[in-house]
């Protein structure tokens, strides 16, 4: 309830956890309420490597774009993170493990299907995750990623229309 005690229109701001979500203008003295309805949900969110593996001890933020709050969780052995309390919007969700970080953008406005966040997580040793190219640059070796590099650089020399240069070794 808000008293109004002067005909001068009157501007207020209804905030959920800190973050506004309705700012109204009231410009009569006449007593009506204002009605507003909030979307809140619970919402679950999944975080799976390369192979559907659940991914543990995943850092997971929900970011309302704009004005926020910023909601944070860890999935647990499951790979999903149970964040209650979600106010309806458009989110920026991340999904972090150590250095590997994966984020997607989508809106939230009612309670339904998990949010699931694919990542190129192959395993996670220790702690560390090994992603997708990680894993092909072992297999290639550093000299393997030289070898593409090298190729791919002589590549456009090729297409240049400059002749190779020839290397003896």
């Amino acid at each position: 309830y808000i008293p109004i005690k002067s005909p001068d229109p009157v501007q207020f701001t209804v905030s959920y956890r800190g973050a506004p979500v309705y700012i109204g203008y009231v410009n009569t003295l006449t007593n009506q309420p204002i009605t507003l309805q909030l979307g809140v949900y619970n919402v679950t969110v999944v975080v799976e490597g390369q192979f559907h593996q659940a991914l543990s001890n995943v850092n997971v933020t929900l970011y309302r774009i704009g004005y926020g709050p910023t909601y944070s969780s860890i999935t647990n052995g499951a790979g999903t993170s149970n964040v209650n309390g979600v106010l309806a919007g458009t989110y920026q969700v991340t999904a972090q493990l150590r250095y590997a970080k994966y984020t997607k953008v989508l809106p939230i406005t009612s309670q339904g299907k998990p949010i699931i966040v694919n990542t190129d997580i192959l395993t996670v040793l220790d702690g560390m995750p090994i992603t997708t190219g990680e894993a092909l640059l072992t297999a290639l070796g550093f000299g393997g990623a030289g070898m593409l590099l090298y190729a791919f650089t002589r590549g456009k020399d090729k297409n240049s229309g400059e002749p190779p240069e020839v290397e003896n070794i």
